[in-house]
């Protein structure tokens, strides 16, 4: 592993582990999919894929840390979106293809991250992901830092 790699993977490690802790030092999380299940997203927003928040924490300056897991089916792919702030992303198993618009698409796999910012307003990282495996799923352990209210994730047409 390359040291910039090795960079993004710690710094990935402490976004999780700061959005998971909480407000309440001490007290352990209980993670939060029965709470915030997957038919809460819109059908647009996700398309086949399985989004599981695992932990939600208030941050100072009114914004918030959202951890979540993504599932993405064999064969298929994420809808073209963003997320309105901060993006801290790990493959954590699968393969396939990361597109962003404007850039080549890129062969990802266990281990790929991504770091990425848009304005909580303006779609500035449009990207998506495709499953390319016909078995196998791919999964994505994903921290968000947004301003409180916005969603996690934004589609765009």
């Amino acid at each position: 592993m390359n040291r910039t790699q090795t960079v993004k993977t710690a710094v990935l490690a402490a976004a999780i582990a700061a959005g998971t802790v909480g407000a309440q030092p001490g007290v352990a999380q209980q993670p939060q999919a029965a709470q915030q299940p997957q038919a809460d997203l819109p059908k647009d927003m996700t398309g086949d894929t399985k989004i599981i928040v695992l932990s939600k924490s208030d941050l100072p300056e009114g914004m918030e840390a959202t951890t979540f897991m993504t599932e993405i089916p064999p064969g298929s792919s994420t809808p073209r979106h963003y997320h309105p702030g901060q993006e801290l992303a790990y493959v954590l198993e699968g393969t396939g293809v990361m597109h962003e618009i404007g850039k080549p698409s890129m062969p990802i796999k266990a281990g790929f991250t991504v770091t990425a910012y848009s304005p909580p307003d303006k779609a500035a990282y449009v990207h998506w992901a495709s499953n390319t495996s016909k078995t196998d799923i791919q999964r994505w352990l994903i921290t968000v830092v947004t301003p409180k209210g916005y969603p996690i994730i934004i589609p765009v047409k």
